[in-house]
């Protein structure tokens, strides 16, 4: 799961992500906190590249929808969290 947004940067119907598995890291009192997506983990792996290994990461089909209020509030609190520190 990632959070996204709209804007006129990209063509309608398509979702662009960065590559890799975000930046995981510990806080000073214990709680493993995650910064951006972790694409290569929502990415099939058995669909790859033959000689390098790496999942194809272009041209994969997506369902995008809305969080219930309460689920999406408790990530947005996650997110403020990490961009304070």
């Amino acid at each position: 799961m990632v959070r996204c947004k709209a804007d006129n940067s990209v063509r309608e119907g398509l979702l662009a992500l960065p590559h890799g598995y975000g930046q995981s890291y510990p806080t000073r009192d214990g709680v493993r906190l995650t910064n951006g997506p972790r694409v290569n983990l929502l990415t099939a792996s058995d669909n790859c590249d033959p000689v390098a290994g790496t999942p194809y990461h272009k041209h994969v089909r997506v369902r995008l929808e809305r969080l219930p209020a309460d689920e999406a509030a408790t990530y947005e609190k996650a997110s403020k969290r990490i961009h304070a520190a």
